[in-house]
């Protein structure tokens, strides 16, 4: 009766690892189908538009990076 008991699995429990391990297979896919776009949008650009395209993304990145919080978290974090 011990061994019975042993070998019987939770209900429900399989068919929430296998929803997830789906869920998780989807999103691998959909972001493999993004980054080939994304490549394929830059292979079909000549040598000067690639570079000003990587130039314009570090000019944005470094604007980006540069800016202050928003207010609001500026006025209500805890100071130190």
């Amino acid at each position: 009766m011990a061994q019975e008991n042993a070998s019987h699995k939770v209900p429900g429990k399989n068919k929430n690892s296998k929803a997830a391990k789906e869920k998780r297979r989807k999103d691998k896919e959909v972001r493999k189908a993004e980054e080939d776009a994304r490549n394929k949008h830059l292979n079909i650009q000549d040598r000067k538009t690639r570079k000003r395209m990587k130039k314009n993304r570090k000019m944005t990145q470094a604007k980006h990076d540069n800016k202050k919080e928003l207010f609001l978290k500026r006025w209500f974090s805890k100071k130190q």
